[in-house]
C-alpha cells in the first residue's frame, strides 16, 4: 500500500536528527542569537538616553567653545523633535529582537516549525530596521544642518575651530558609514536566512516528528 504525502513527510522527519544539521543552518542559527543578543543590549544602553536626551551630549563647561555649546543645544533640540517617534518603535524593536532571539534558539535545535519562525523573525526585524532607518536618516540630515549652522561663521585662521569643525566632520561621517555598514550586514542576513529557510530540503528537518522519537528527545 502506497504512503500518503503526511506518511512520507513523517518519514523524512524521522531520519533528520540534532546530529546531522547542515552546518549553514547552525552557523545562520547562531548568528540570529548573536544579532538579537547585540539588539537587546543597544536597546537596553540606549534606554536612558532616550528618556533623557540631554544625556547624550554631557554637560559643557563654562569654558567650552560657544560653538560646542550651541551644537549640544541643537542636539537636544533635535533628539526632542523625533522622540515620539524613536519612543512608538522602541517596544516594537525590544520585541523583535526577542522574537529573533527565541525563533533562532528554535531553529538551533530543530524544533518543530522552526524555520517558519525564523522566517517570520527576519520579516520583523527587516521592516523594524526600515523604520528605524528612516528615522536615523531624517536626524542625520538635521544633525548635518546643525553642524554646518553652527560652524559657518567660524574663523578658518583660529586653529582650535578648525580643528574642532574637522575632527566633528570626521567623527559625524564615520558615525554614518558604521551605521550604513552594520545595518547592510543585517539585511544580508535577513534576505540569506529566508531564502535558505525557504528551501525544501531545510523545511523537512521541521516537520513534526513522530512520538517515539520526541520523546527520546526528552
Amino acid at each position: 500500500m502506497p504512503m500518503s504525502t503526511a506518511d512520507e513527510d513523517l518519514v523524512v522527519a524521522e531520519k533528520a536528527s540534532k546530529s546531522n544539521a547542515p552546518g549553514l543552518l547552525t552557523g545562520l542559527a547562531i548568528a540570529g542569537i548573536v544579532l538579537a543578543l547585540i539588539k537587546l543590549g543597544s536597546f537596553l544602553v540606549g534606554l536612558p538616553w532616550l528618556i533623557n536626551p540631554k544625556l547624550s551630549q554631557g554637560s559643557a563647561a563654562t569654558e567650552a567653545p560657544a560653538e560646542v555649546i550651541e551644537y549640544q543645544e541643537l542636539m537636544v533640540a533635535i533628539q526632542g523633535k523625533y522622540f515620539p517617534y524613536q519612543l512608538a518603535l522602541y517596544p516594537c524593536g525590544i520585541i523583535v529582537a526577542c522574537l529573533l532571539l527565541w525563533a533562532a534558539y528554535q531553529t538551533l535545535k530543530l524544533r518543530p516549525h522552526g524555520d517558519f519562525w525564523i522566517k517570520c523573525a527576519v520579516i520583523a526585524s527587516t521592516v523594524t530596521d526600515l523604520l528605524g532607518a528612516v528615522i536615523v536618516v531624517f536626524m542625520q540630515q538635521d544633525i548635518y544642518h546643525a553642524l554646518q549652522t553652527v560652524f559657518q561663521d567660524f574663523d578658518s585662521d583660529n586653529n582650535a575651530s578648525h580643528i574642532m569643525y574637522v575632527a566633528m566632520n570626521v567623527g559625524f561621517y564615520i558615525g554614518i558609514a558604521s551605521a550604513a555598514g552594520f545595518l547592510l550586514l543585517q539585511f544580508g542576513y535577513y534576505f540569506v536566512t529566508f531564502r535558505y529557510f525557504s528551501k525544501p530540503e531545510v523545511h523537512a528537518l521541521y516537520q513534526v516528528r513522530a512520538p517515539n522519537e520526541a520523546s527520546s528527545d526528552v
